[in-house]
């Protein structure tokens, strides 16, 4: 089997167009083996080398291949100039994969054109919506930048504190706050430390995986998750109506 993704290009730390499931899925593929390439070099290994993750196809046409991936950051910039104008035709060779990776009730893989999708890997589920028939539920992973990044310490080591630390106040995670983490406070410590990039102090490393994942990437702070004996892992948005 053969895949090929269509990856969106790399940006700024501020515009990175971080594309977490792509990097995530194929690192598996990666370690069952299983060959893929890309319409572009995206995800840089390391900041020694010029390796990338998804390398840029130069012999074969993307429609060569056996499976189709197709990332939703085209549609969240706006950009979907960037894909073949026949990408989503209803007879083609190949097998067509959308990674609908973006929050929110109305997200690119309700388009007209993704009902044509074979496959729609949706990572943003709730069991009590009515999706398309080619949707299914799809998690966001551990990357190996992420695992390499966490050293926990046995559980009795770590200090009595719960870590709290969100980029978007959802309205669940505001919610919970009010009402679960209440009650989780009189047992362990509010931990909301945050971080801000340091030059000095990041190694080259870190630098690359902070600009190539739109600033995500923070090396204290998985050393505080892997010192607290809790986190908080709230997401969504409360809603008044289902689709």
């Amino acid at each position: 089997m053969k895949i090929y993704f269509f990856c969106y290009p790399q940006g700024p730390p501020d515009k990175a167009g971080y594309q977490h499931q792509t990097v995530v899925l194929a690192e598996g593929l990666r370690e069952l083996g299983i060959k893929f390439s890309s319409n572009l070099n995206y995800w840089k290994i390391t900041a020694d080398s010029d390796e990338y993750l998804l390398k840029e196809e130069q012999k074969h046409h993307y429609e060569d291949f056996d499976v189709v991936v197709v990332s939703s950051m085209f549609y969240y910039y706006k950009r979907e100039d960037l894909l073949p104008a026949n990408l989503f035709k209803s007879k083609r060779s190949y097998k067509l994969v959308f990674i609908d990776s973006s929050d929110g009730q109305n997200t690119p893989g309700y388009r007209p054109e993704i009902r044509y999708a074979d496959l729609v890997l949706k990572s943003y589920y709730c069991s009590k919506y009515s999706y398309p028939y080619n949707f299914t539920p799809w998690q966001f992973g551990l990357s190996r930048r992420i695992i390499s990044s966490l050293v926990p310490l046995p559980f009795a080591d770590r200090n009595n504190d719960v870590l709290v630390n969100y980029r978007v106040e959802h309205s669940v995670r505001m919610l919970a706050e009010r009402t679960v983490m209440e009650t989780v406070y009189k047992t362990l410590y509010l931990n909301s430390e945050i971080d801000v990039f340091d030059e000095i102090k990041f190694s080259r490393q870190d630098k690359l995986y902070w600009e190539q994942s739109g600033r995500r990437h923070y090396p204290e702070y998985y050393k505080r998750l892997g010192a607290s004996k809790a986190c908080a892992a709230f997401g969504g948005r409360l809603q008044t109506h289902l689709l």
